[in-house]
């Protein structure tokens, strides 16, 4: 049930595929599988950047096997079906380093025949799930107040603490909007 990561190369925007960490006392870098959980001081690369990979003059590189091929959809990313039709698509969205990578992103979308049967709920409690499950503190929501009032219903009676932001967002047309920032401490 890991949370999909990017590679840790500035600008990069590929799936990390294997975790670098520096020994620094031994002059060693180890390039290996990717990490189950992100940890301070490690690096997560995609294939490309763990390919290419050179170290200091004087240091040793040990490379462990890895899957060199970007992990497949996990629990984090969900469609719901019905037939072959996409009815809602939900993301669990997560940093692997820095001051937020106990926080979790979600991010929804419900086809609107199929809005007000829970469904939103389901996908949810998934993701609270989830997020406790592999150690998050907060989960947060962007949405925008008047035009997905329903949703930010759903959350707020799931626990999740509202902000609202006047002007925040605008539309395809460029009008203004209202947005809520919804949180949840786990």
């Amino acid at each position: 049930m890991g949370l999909t990561r990017q590679c840790s190369k500035t600008g990069c925007r590929r799936s990390a595929v294997a975790t670098l960490t520096y020994v620094y006392a031994d002059q060693t870098a180890v390039l290996g599988p990717l990490a189950t959980y992100a940890e301070p001081h490690t690096y997560d690369l995609c294939g490309q950047h763990a390919e290419r990979l050179t170290v200091p003059r004087g240091w040793d590189v040990v490379r462990l096997a890895f899957d060199p091929s970007p992990p497949a959809p996990s629990s984090d990313d969900l469609l719901a079906l019905d037939g072959g039709k996409v009815v809602a698509d939900a993301t669990l969205h997560r940093r692997a380093h820095g001051p937020l990578r106990l926080v979790g992103r979600v991010k929804w979308l419900i086809d609107p025949d199929y809005r007000g049967a829970g469904l939103g709920t389901m996908l949810i409690n998934h993701f609270i799930d989830t997020a406790r499950v592999n150690g998050l503190k907060f989960l947060n929501c962007m949405l925008i107040s008047d035009l997905e009032t329903d949703a930010v219903r759903v959350l707020r009676e799931l626990g999740f603490r509202e902000q609202r932001l006047p002007g925040y967002g605008t539309d395809p047309d460029g009008a203004p909007h209202d947005m809520s920032h919804l949180v949840l401490a786990l």
